[in-house]
């Protein structure tokens, strides 16, 4: 019940608010909002809310931050919900639309029925509270993972009046499970590949001066702000020979999307030799949010390096990956005073990760450490 409470408590604000006219017509276009997709009516505005929440509306941004609807306002909020969630509330992801809309419900009573929207199975109810009138819905996906939709209008008529534009939107709603390949991946080519001590995924060599050593979690949102702004210049101090850099899959820690999942994807990459081109795909997924590191994404990832699909698909079903993770763990658990993702070592000491800056310092006077302490050769004398 709170799920639509906090949509109630936005309409209880506009009332009383001297209205503006709705802006004029426009083409109906397709418009992607974090992980959901759709075409969305002429008029109507999205805006990505949290967990992969998108708010809808047939009022402009603007009037929307400043609580002040036009008459015939709708507001359409979809929350997005994908398996991993479910899985992680005990909820079976073979769950119908009508039940999952019952228990999202809680404690209100509704009646439940089935619709078709755009030749597309929807459960939908109605609340009618203090004159407002709500229609809710879910929708399932493909893959287990579904949509709990509210519709509230803010006159009345209003959700009569725009029945054809929510069923437009609601119709072509879908998940974006695209496993793209960014724009800015890095390029790992001239850079030699190998393994920690420890069995790490390494870039330089075993022998280098300076051992950067990262415990990171892919749904750690400050380790892709510094996979983002460091690695880049790290991997310029690799390429130098001097200085190698580890990564350890720990995945214990952050906030977006499965990072268990997301882990042992990594490492199952690892298996035919492309874990740094994979890396770079899952932290540039975490703008979908909850839905970063579904299955279909991981699969279509790995796919779009062109990896062998059996092989991957195997390791990822049957976690053949999962002692790299565990041995993360206890990597992570060893180094007195870990506190969280990311953690940057330097030769087992711990370096403060952003702003780089900081961590270029850390490695020159590493280096010119290094440089003093080796004895200067002695000419042999003559005969």
């Amino acid at each position: 019940m709170k799920r639509w409470l906090a949509v109630l408590a936005l309409v209880g604000s506009a009332w009383g608010v001297m209205a503006q006219p709705l802006p004029a017509t426009e083409e109906a276009r397709e418009v992607e909002v974090g992980a959901a997709v759709l075409t969305l009516p002429a008029n109507w505005e999205a805006i990505a809310g949290r967990n992969q929440a998108v708010l809808l509306t047939n009022s402009t941004f603007e009037a929307l931050q400043a609580r002040t609807f036009a008459e015939g306002t709708v507001l359409f909020q979809a929350n997005l919900i994908p398996p991993s969630l479910l899985a992680q509330a005990g909820v079976a992801t073979t769950i119908s639309a009508g039940e999952l809309l019952a228990l999202t419900a809680g404690d209100a009573p509704l009646e439940i029925s089935d619709a078709t929207i755009a030749e597309r199975a929807f459960a939908t109810a109605v609340l009618e509270e203090e004159g407002i009138r709500q229609e809710l819905y879910a929708l399932a996906f493909g893959e287990g993972a579904f949509a709990v939709m509210s519709v509230v209008e803010l006159s009345a008529g209003a959700l009569d009046a725009q029945r054809d534009n929510i069923n437009l939107a609601l119709g072509t709603l879908r998940v974006n499970y695209a496993g793209d390949i960014p724009a800015n991946a890095l390029d790992y080519s001239g850079v030699s590949r190998g393994y920690s001590a420890d069995g790490f995924p390494m870039l330089g060599s075993a022998d280098a001066t300076v051992k950067l050593v990262e415990i990171s979690s892919f749904s750690c949102p400050f380790c892709a702000v510094f996979h983002e702004e460091a690695l880049p210049r790290i991997l310029e101090l690799v390429a130098t020979g001097d200085v190698s850099f580890t990564y350890v899959p720990f995945y214990r820690a952050g906030s977006v999307g499965d990072g268990r999942a997301a882990a042992l994807a990594a490492m199952c990459a690892d298996v035919q030799g492309a874990f740094w081109e994979y890396h770079d795909l899952l932290f540039s997924w975490q703008r979908f949010g909850s839905f970063a590191y579904e299955r279909q994404r991981l699969l279509n990832g790995a796919e779009n390096l062109g990896l062998d699909m059996d092989n991957f698909t195997q390791c990822l079903d049957e976690e053949f990956s999962l002692s790299a993770l565990t041995a993360a763990d206890t990597f992570a658990g060893n180094q007195r005073g870990f506190q969280g993702t990311p953690t940057l070592l330097l030769n087992g000491q711990f370096v403060t990760p952003l702003p780089f800056e900081a961590v270029n310092l850390a490695v020159i006077n590493a280096l010119n450490a290094a440089a003093e302490a080796t004895p200067e050769a002695t000419p042999e004398a003559g005969n």
